[in-house]
């Protein structure tokens, strides 16, 4: 697994993309709001203080982040954190329907690991899929091809 490299967008920016260590891009959609832990973001887990994407929409209401991978993509991973400083059920789900099922994530300092892979080299992870019912952030990407 490649690691993104873990500053590499403007705070307060939104983007539709994110390039890439291997090749290509990893897209979102909606395009997210980049913010830095500790500074635009106030919390993360185990350490990390770079770049995440917020989907910075209105709290309350389930919230959705689609993450497509670059041509080739056999293993993702990323930790995604709710907004709120409360208990929230996050999911992602890639395209084929393998799902990670609803997995409860606290907002301060909680931001939970995800992760996805083909074992077939000819079937790759075209998208991720996260939904919450909070506005969440995901960050701290790592792939391979």
């Amino acid at each position: 697994m490649t690691k993104f490299k873990a500053r590499s967008c403007s705070q307060g920016t939104y983007y539709a993309r994110r390039p890439s260590p291997i090749s290509g891009y990893l897209v979102f959609t909606p395009k997210p709001i980049c913010e830095l832990v500790g500074s635009g973001w106030a919390t993360w887990s185990n350490g990390y203080t770079g770049n995440v994407y917020w989907n910075n929409t209105n709290v309350g209401s389930p919230t959705t982040i689609k993450l497509t991978m670059p041509t080739g993509t056999q293993a993702f991973y990323f930790y995604a954190e709710p907004n709120e400083f409360q208990t929230f059920d996050l999911e992602a789900t890639a395209q084929n329907g393998t799902t990670s099922g609803p997995l409860q994530v606290y907002g301060q300092a909680g931001a939970q690991y995800y992760g996805f892979y083909s074992k077939n080299s000819s079937l790759h992870i075209k998208t991720i899929t996260i939904t919450c019912n909070d506005d969440f952030a995901v960050g701290e990407f790592g792939i391979a091809t």
